[in-house]
């Protein structure tokens, strides 16, 4: 322990630059100690895919410099700098990913999203598909732009009516959804948190065609609700051309296609993860220990927003802030 506490505050350079210490983390000194009795138990039962192994191995040397490192120097001053290698993954490493969030985050609010009132709304999935889109991420994303289709009918249907348009053909949206594959227990769910731009955009022939924006009023309950209903109703039909049928009575599960044969374990994992159960070892089927703290104080009149929901489909609009709040 006192070696642990050592390495925790490492001595800060003149300037305040302290080098990354992955190895002190929570997930890598945890994956460093069972990552290899996991790898051993699910070979057992079929094998890790590639990419799996590829991607747990890779961040356990990122930012590791026994693995690789550049040394920059200085030429006019000799001041030099030792920067460790990063894996550059996708999966689940946090430096690297935080860093891809930062950049992505920039780039949407310097030059995607417009200065115009925005809402957040979040779609959450019945639990029976919670594996089975985790899985397959052709049909998730098949269920995604059957969310952001009706999402976007709504607002144009609404601006019709408040606005006094013609057509709904005259109104368009816009959005960017950002996948979210867990809750806040780290089971597998997959929901969807989508920057929808609070209202309409219509090209005015009297200005020469421009787009002019048309606000709208946050939706109502009711309107929530007839979203739900009609998202829940688009997702069915898109199973069913997938071939995925989903009993209609509660607890159903969606029929599931047999995995691969060198992913057999990879699958498991998705669905034990999505019941939040161990799969392997003494304790497989059983619930996961979790480690709960204390519950945040809440206090009144905190919850904002309106909120639908059908057969297991729920969807969620928080308050509207404006495009020129970028923080």
């Amino acid at each position: 322990m006192g070696h642990a506490a050592e390495l925790c505050a490492p001595p800060a350079r003149a300037d305040g630059y302290a080098r990354r210490r992955p190895e002190l983390t929570t997930l890598h000194r945890t994956l460093s100690a069972h990552w290899p009795a996991f790898v051993e138990q699910a070979e057992e039962a079929g094998g890790l895919p590639s990419f799996v192994l590829r991607e747990v191995q890779d961040y356990l040397r990122c930012g590791l410099p026994e693995h690789g490192c550049a040394l920059l120097v200085c030429l006019d001053c000799g001041k030099s700098l030792l920067v460790a290698f990063s894996c550059k993954h996708r999966g689940f490493c946090p430096s690297c990913c935080g860093r891809r969030m930062s950049d992505a985050s920039l780039h949407l609010t310097e030059r995607v999203l417009p200065e115009v009132p925005l809402r957040h709304w979040v779609c959450s999935l019945p639990f029976q598909l919670r594996h089975l889109l985790g899985y397959d991420r052709e049909l998730c994303a098949a269920v995604l732009n059957a969310f952001v289709k009706e999402l976007s009918r709504s607002y144009r249907r609404r601006a019709k009516q408040v606005h006094g348009l013609s057509s709904i053909a005259l109104a368009q949206t816009g959005a960017v959804t950002v996948v979210q594959r867990t809750d806040s227990a780290l089971r597998l769910s997959v929901h969807f948190h989508t920057i929808l731009i609070d209202g309409v955009y219509v090209c005015d022939a009297a200005d020469g065609g421009a787009p002019r924006f048309l606000p709208l009023p946050e939706p109502s309950a009711a309107e929530a609700q007839e979203l739900a209903e009609r998202v829940a109703a688009r997702i069915e039909r898109v199973l069913r051309k997938h071939g995925r049928y989903v009993d209609e009575q509660e607890g159903g599960d969606a029929e599931q296609e047999a995995p691969p044969a060198e992913q057999v374990a990879l699958h498991a994992c998705y669905e034990a993860s999505a019941r939040g159960q161990q799969l392997l070892g003494a304790s497989a089927g059983k619930p996961v220990l979790r480690l709960l703290g204390a519950a945040p104080p809440s206090a009144a009149g905190d919850e904002r927003g309106v909120v639908g929901e059908a057969r297991g489909v729920n969807v969620h609009a928080s308050a509207s802030v404006h495009g020129r709040d970028k923080k």
